[in-house]
């Protein structure tokens, strides 16, 4: 199932074998505030790495649902961040 969430990465961003992984939490209105497992692989976990994505900032992931071991998380294939928290500001989120 393809999904998008935007929110603010959570606990620590951690690197190892080419694989990028940090939890992003999204507020979502009229809900509890929902904590999602991102990975990215390859380049862009490496252009990620490069960039110093960290605790706190705000992202914009999109890509594919899936599970391990029964726990879901979010394959990104995209990762925005920084430019995108004007506009979500701006549109509600």
């Amino acid at each position: 199932m393809r999904a998008a969430i935007y929110g603010e990465i959570v606990g620590a961003v951690r690197e190892s074998d080419n694989l990028l992984t940090f939890s992003v939490k999204a507020d979502l209105p009229g809900y509890d505030p929902v904590n999602t497992l991102v990975w990215t692989e390859g380049g862009l976990a490496r252009f990620l790495h490069s960039e110093r994505i960290a605790t706190g900032m705000k992202v914009l992931c999109m890509g594919e649902m899936a599970t391990k071991d029964g726990f879901p998380y979010l394959d990104a294939e995209h990762v925005a961040f920084d430019i995108y928290e004007e506009w979500a500001q701006a549109n509600g989120y």
